[in-house]
C-alpha cells in the first residue's frame, strides 16, 4: 500500500515537474550601417506567468541615461515584455526606464569588482559578459559567458547576432576552431581564438 501511494505521488508531480520549463523565443535588434539586424535564440524559462523573471537577479545598477545624468538603482530587469526594462521606485511612485531611455547601464561584479556594462538595443541591453580579441555579450549581466547572444571584434567592430557565419567571418575556416564551430559550441570556439596560445 505504502509504495502504491508513493508511485501515486510521483506520476502526480511528474507532469507538474517537467512541464515548469519550456523554451522561450527571444528576438533582439541591432542597427548598424547595413540595416537592422535582428536574432532569435531559445533560453529555458518556466511556464507559470511570470517565471522567467525569477531567472534574473536583482542587482546594484548605475544607469546613464539621455541627458547624461546618472540614477543608482537596485532591481532586477524585467524580461516579460519584448523591449526589456527596469523599474526605479521612490516611495510610492515608480519610473520605468528602457533601454531607448539610456546611453548605458553597468553593475560591478561582486567577484573580482570589474564593471559589467551594457550598452542599449532598441529591445534590451547587450552586456558585455567577457572580453576579448572576440567580446561577447549577454542579455543580462551575468557572471561569464551564459546565454551569449552577440559578440564584437575588438574594441571598434560592429556587435553583431552570435551566428557561425558572423563568427567565421573574424575567425576564418581555421581547423583549430572548426571542430568547435561545426558542434556549434561557439563559445567554446571564442575561448580557443581568445587564448593566448592562439595568436
Amino acid at each position: 500500500m505504502k509504495i502504491f501511494m508513493l508511485l501515486l505521488v510521483m506520476v502526480g508531480f511528474t507532469p507538474y515537474c517537467f512541464s515548469q520549463y519550456v523554451r522561450t523565443p527571444n528576438t533582439y535588434s541591432i542597427n548598424t550601417s547595413h540595416g537592422t539586424i535582428q536574432q532569435t535564440y531559445y533560453t529555458p524559462a518556466p511556464s507559470t506567468p511570470g517565471g522567467y523573471m525569477k531567472l534574473t537577479k536583482k542587482y546594484e545598477f548605475t544607469v546613464i541615461l539621455n541627458n547624461d545624468s546618472t540614477v543608482d538603482v537596485r532591481g532586477k530587469i524585467d524580461v516579460l515584455d519584448s523591449v526589456h526594462s527596469l523599474v526605479i521606485k521612490n516611495g510610492k511612485s515608480k519610473r520605468v526606464i528602457k533601454p531607448q531611455d539610456t546611453k548605458g547601464i553597468y553593475r560591478y561584479s561582486l567577484v573580482d569588482g570589474h564593471k559589467i556594462a551594457g550598452v542599449p538595443t532598441d529591445s534590451c541591453w547587450l552586456f558585455m559578459v567577457e572580453d576579448g580579441r572576440i567580446k561577447m555579450y549577454a542579455k543580462l549581466p551575468f557572471e561569464g559567458a551564459r546565454a551569449i547572444v552577440a559578440i564584437q571584434r575588438g574594441e571598434r567592430g560592429t556587435i553583431v547576432p552570435l551566428t557561425r557565419e558572423n563568427l567565421l567571418v573574424i575567425t576564418g575556416e581555421d581547423p583549430r576552431l572548426m571542430p568547435f564551430i561545426q558542434n556549434k559550441e561557439y563559445v567554446k570556439a571564442i575561448w580557443k581564438y581568445n587564448s593566448i596560445d592562439f595568436m
